[in-house]
């Protein structure tokens, strides 16, 4: 099946090619999820066990009621001990960073693999062997929250200052400021977390990049496109929904997804969807002059340059049937 696009942002023609290269993938990709579910369980059981050691596995998994009962009981004797929670909170940091980091740089790179159909980095063992670039993806998650953190902290101490004026915390305008503060912030989250989604995608594509330097990439690849990306997020939202109804499906949804946004990647990377980054530093030869072509000369070109994305479902030259006037694009 072909497409034909004319769209500064063709996020429905990136959905469609994830789609098509997880075919024969499948397999993978169901395993890839699985264990990152099984990363996210041992890290929170591990972080859960150091507070309540005599839960059980089982217990963690199965019965909420039982760990919530637990975790109540225990809330006087942690109070009285703040070095034990500020260790538990030390310890519970470090391996969130550890287990996010190395998993994201290890899943990106198997999306890119997949995206780009490069059957040599796709199966399970590639997947493996990408994390020995754990430490890089480490870095940038601490990194990459870091900014997140900055930018949201004048929130934190408007919220913390507003709560110190109001007393009591009854009038309207405590109130309108809590609105208006909730929704500045959710605002700056969504705007700064759009601009970095593209950071673990840059180090997957040249780990040599460095973390400040991927990230200032995905600043700088995705200006001007927080809107398109933000679609393209909400066009998963439905999914989203229905995972949390029927936890197993995100073994499609997760993978689908992130193969789109790895298509995303690769559409806003330097030299599009043809380049990689190593070539940004690769030098360029001298121009060599010479005759200009005749019109007998020149290559047929069936799709215009600025309508091509090179994902691909981009459809064969035939399929093109003209320009289209700028109202249409």
């Amino acid at each position: 099946m072909s497409f034909q696009f004319h769209e500064a942002f063709p996020r429905v023609q990136m959905k469609t090619d994830a789609k098509a290269a997880l075919r024969g993938n499948w397999l993978t990709a169901i395993a890839v999820t699985i264990l990152y579910g099984i990363f996210s369980y041992l890290g929170s059981y591990a972080i859960l066990k150091m507070m309540l050691p005599g839960i059980s596995m089982q217990t963690f998994l199965l019965n909420n009621q039982e760990l919530f009962t637990d975790f109540q009981q225990q809330m006087p004797a942690m109070a009285e001990n703040p070095q034990v929670m500020g260790l538990v909170a030390l310890v519970s940091l470090i391996v969130g960073v550890l287990l996010s980091g190395i998993f994201q740089i290890a899943f990106n790179m198997w999306s890119l693999a997949v995206a780009e159909r490069d059957e040599e980095n796709t199966g399970l063992g590639a997947f493996f062997g990408f994390f020995a670039y754990g430490i890089n993806g480490a870095l940038l998650f601490i990194w990459m929250n870091l900014w997140l953190f900055i930018w949201m902290l004048p929130f934190f101490v408007a919220f913390t200052l507003l709560v110190f004026l109001a007393g009591d915390g009854s009038s309207v305008l405590f109130g309108l400021g809590m609105v208006l503060g909730m929704l500045g912030l959710a605002a700056v989250a969504i705007w700064k977390s759009i601009q970095y989604s593209m950071a673990f995608f840059a180090l997957a594509d040249d780990p040599d990049l460095g973390v400040r330097r991927a990230l200032r990439l995905s600043i700088e690849r995705t200006e001007g496109q927080i809107g398109q990306l933000l679609l393209m997020y909400l066009s998963f939202f439905g999914w989203m929904i229905l995972t949390s109804i029927v936890p197993p499906v995100q073994l499609y949804v997760t993978p689908y997804m992130n193969v789109s946004f790895a298509n995303a990647w690769r559409f806003l990377r330097p030299g599009g969807i043809d380049g990689r980054l190593v070539k940004e530093a690769e030098p360029v030869p001298a121009a060599q002059p010479v005759a200009s072509p005749g019109p007998q000369d020149l290559p047929a070109d069936p799709v215009p340059p600025e309508d091509r994305t090179g994902l691909p479902s981009d459809p064969p030259g035939q399929d093109w049937e003209g320009p289209v006037d700028k109202e249409e694009r």
